[in-house]
């Protein structure tokens, strides 16, 4: 699958405040919550995405 929804609880809202290494809430949110179900995380530029991912 190459996208899906995780609920964004309390607990994963706390982590991502405590978290120290992101300059940006939401982006660390959202790296709270691919932690939780485990996703294997790469970054990429909005070009790489077009390239790799929309046909």
């Amino acid at each position: 699958m190459l996208f899906g929804a995780v609920e964004v609880n309390e607990e994963k809202i706390i982590a991502a405040i405590h978290k120290e290494n992101f300059a940006d809430f939401e982006d660390c949110l959202q790296a709270e919550c691919a932690e939780y179900v485990g996703a294997d995380v790469t970054t990429v530029t909005p070009e790489e995405f077009l390239k790799n991912y929309v046909e």
